[in-house]
C-alpha cells in the first residue's frame, strides 16, 4: 500500500522540520571545521590546488603534463605548499609546545597579494576528476583572492558545508517518500548529518559530498516518478531529473550510479503504462536535459591549459603528452572477481565507511566498531522480518511504502555493485588493492538510510516506532562525539 501524497498542513510542519535538521547540520558542520586543522583531512591539499588552478587561469581546468602527485603537488603554489609545511609541523604531537610560534598570518596575507604566489601547475590527482565541483568553488575562492590561504581554505570548507546542506535536506524529503512517520524520517535525515564519516566529508574541500548531494537530489526526482507510475509526472521534473543526473555525472563518476534506477523507472512506465507520444515526449524531455546539461558543462568547464612554471607571472601553454589509454575491463573478469570480495576487504569497506579520519591514519577506537558489527545482524533480522510481513500481510497498513523502500533497496545494491567495480578497476589497472574508501558509498547513503530505518522498525510494534527513534537518535549523537574525541585526541593531543 503506497503513503499518502502529503497535504498542504502536513507539508508545512515538513518543512519545519528540515529546518531544525539544517539548523543541526550547520551547527555540526561549523564545529567540525573548526576542529580540523587545515589540509588535515584526506586528499584536501589534491582539491585545493585544482580549485586554485581553475581560479588564477580563467576557469581553465588543468591538463597533466607528467605524472601526478596524490598527496602534495611539488609545483604546487607557494603559499599552499607553505601552509602544508607549517600544519604538518604544528599540529599533532607537536601542537601542545609549538603552539605560540606557530606562522604569523600576516605573513600568509602578504603572500597573497602576489600573483606568483597564488601559480600552481595544477598536476594533482583531482585533476582526473569531472569539473562541476571545482568549477563552482571558483567564486568562492575568487571572493577572497587577496586574503590569506588560510580564509580561502576554510572559506572552501563552508562552500562544501552547503553541499552538505542539501544532501541532509534531501535525504528528508527522500525519507518522506518512504516513511508516513515524521519520526522515522527525522532519524534517517539525522544518520546522514551524524554519521562519522559523512560528517567529515561535508566540511572537507572535496567534490565526495557534491556528487552525494546531486545523486541524492537525483535519487529524491526518482522517488517522485515511482510515486506516480504508472502515470508519467511533469516534463519540468523530468527535465530536472535529465539535468541533475548529467551534473552528478560532471562531478564524479558515482552519479553513473544512479543511472540504473532510472532507467528501472523508465522500463516500468514503458510496460505498465500506455505508449504513446506523451510517453515518447517524456524520454526526449530528460535525454536532452541530459546532453545539453553535459554538453554545457563540457564546453564552458571543461576548457584545458596547462602551466610551464608557477614561480612565473604569466602562464606558458604547453603541449601535454596524451595521458596513457586505461586497459579494458571485460565483464567475464569483473564477474570471476566478485568471488574474491572476501571478508578482509568487506571489513576495510566498513571500517572506512563508518570512522576512518583524516588522511585515513586516525580511526575510532574498537570499541564503536565492534558495537556496530553486533548490531549488523539486527539489521539483517529486521529486512527479513519486513520482506516476511509484507508476504504474509500484502494488503496490510505499514509505517513505510513497500514501492519506496524496494527501489531504495535497488539504489542501495547498485551502489555496492559500483565500488566493487571500482575496486576490480583499480586492481586491473593500477594494481592497488583496497583503493576505494567505504566513503565511496555516500552517494547512496540516502537509500541506505531509508532501508536500515525500514529494517529496524521492523523489529517492533508500531506503538513503539517513537521510542525506538529516540534511541537510534542517541546512538547516533553518541557515535558523533565518539568521532570528535577521536579527532581531537589525535589531532591536538597526540
Amino acid at each position: 500500500m503506497a503513503l499518502a501524497l502529503p497535504t498542504w498542513s502536513s507539508r508545512t510542519k515538513d518543512r519545519a522540520l528540515l529546518g531544525v535538521i539544517l539548523v543541526i547540520t550547520l551547527a555540526r558542520g561549523l564545529l567540525w571545521i573548526g576542529l580540523y586543522p587545515a589540509l588535515k583531512i584526506t586528499d584536501e591539499t589534491s582539491h585545493f590546488d585544482n580549485i586554485q588552478y581553475r581560479a588564477e587561469n580563467n576557469m581553465r581546468s588543468p591538463l597533466q603534463t607528467g605524472p601526478l602527485a596524490k598527496v602534495m603537488n611539488p609545483t604546487a603554489s607557494t603559499e599552499l605548499r607553505t601552509v602544508w609545511k607549517a600544519t604538518n609541523h604544528f599540529w599533532r604531537d607537536s601542537f601542545l609546545r609549538y603552539k605560540h610560534i606557530t606562522p604569523d598570518e600576516h605573513d600568509l596575507e602578504d603572500l597573497a597579494h602576489k600573483r606568483e604566489n597564488r601559480l600552481t601547475s595544477g598536476q594533482n590527482s583531482s585533476m582526473l576528476y569531472p569539473p562541476v565541483y571545482y568549477a563552482a568553488a571558483v567564486p568562492v575562492y575568487s571572493a577572497f583572492r587577496t586574503r590569506s590561504v588560510l580564509v580561502r581554505l576554510f572559506a572552501l570548507r563552508v562552500y562544501s558545508l552547503l553541499w552538505g546542506l542539501i544532501f541532509v535536506a534531501c535525504t528528508f524529503l527522500a525519507a518522506r517518500h518512504a516513511f508516513e512517520s515524521r519520526v522515522l524520517a527525522f532519524v534517517a535525515a539525522m544518520f546522514v548529518v551524524l554519521q562519522p564519516m559523512a560528517a567529515q566529508q561535508m566540511i572537507a574541500i572535496n567534490n565526495d559530498i557534491a556528487v552525494a548531494a546531486l545523486c541524492a537530489a537525483a535519487f529524491v526526482l526518482q522517488l517522485r516518478w515511482l510515486r506516480v507510475l504508472p502515470a508519467l509526472p511533469s516534463p519540468s521534473m523530468l527535465a530536472g531529473l535529465g539535468c541533475v543526473l548529467a551534473l552528478a555525472i560532471q562531478t564524479k563518476p558515482q552519479g553513473y550510479g544512479l543511472l540504473p534506477g532510472t532507467l528501472l523507472l523508465l522500463g516500468i512506465s514503458l510496460w505498465k503504462g500506455p505508449r504513446n507520444r506523451a510517453l515518447v515526449t517524456a524520454l526526449a524531455i530528460v535525454l536532452a536535459a541530459y546532453v545539453v546539461t553535459t554538453a554545457v558543462c563540457t564546453l564552458l568547464l571543461d576548457r584545458h591549459t596547462a602551466v610551464a612554471a608557477v614561480d612565473a607571472a604569466t602562464t606558458t601553454v604547453l603541449t601535454p603528452p596524451r595521458p596513457p589509454h586505461a586497459p579494458d575491463v571485460p565483464l567475464v573478469d569483473f564477474v570471476n572477481l566478485l568471488p574474491q570480495v572476501d571478508e578482509k576487504f568487506l571489513d576495510y569497506v566498513f571500517v572506512t565507511a563508518w570512522g576512518t579520519f583524516c588522511w585515513l591514519d586516525v580511526a575510532l577506537a574498537s570499541p564503536w566498531f565492534d558495537a556496530l558489527r553486533t548490531a549488523a545482524p539486527l539489521f539483517w533480522l529486521g529486512l527479513g522480518a519486513a520482506i516476511a510481513r509484507r508476504l504474509l500481510r500484502p494488503a496490510g497498513r505499514f509505517a513505510w511504502d513497500l514501492r519506496v523502500g524496494a527501489f531504495s533497496a535497488f539504489t542501495a545494491c547498485v551502489g555496492l555493485a559500483f565500488m566493487v567495480a571500482a575496486e576490480y578497476y583499480a586492481r586491473e589497472t593500477m594494481l592497488l588493492h583496497h583503493a576505494i574508501q567505504g566513503r565511496a558509498l555516500l552517494f547512496v547513503a540516502p537509500a541506505f538510510a531509508i532501508v536500515g530505518v525500514t529494517a529496524v522498525t521492523s523489529l517492533v510494534p508500531r506503538r513503539l516506532h517513537s521510542l525506538l527513534a529516540a534511541f537510534l537518535f542517541l546512538g547516533l549523537v553518541l557515535l558523533a562525539l565518539g568521532s570528535i574525541t577521536t579527532v581531537v585526541r589525535y589531532e591536538y593531543v597526540g
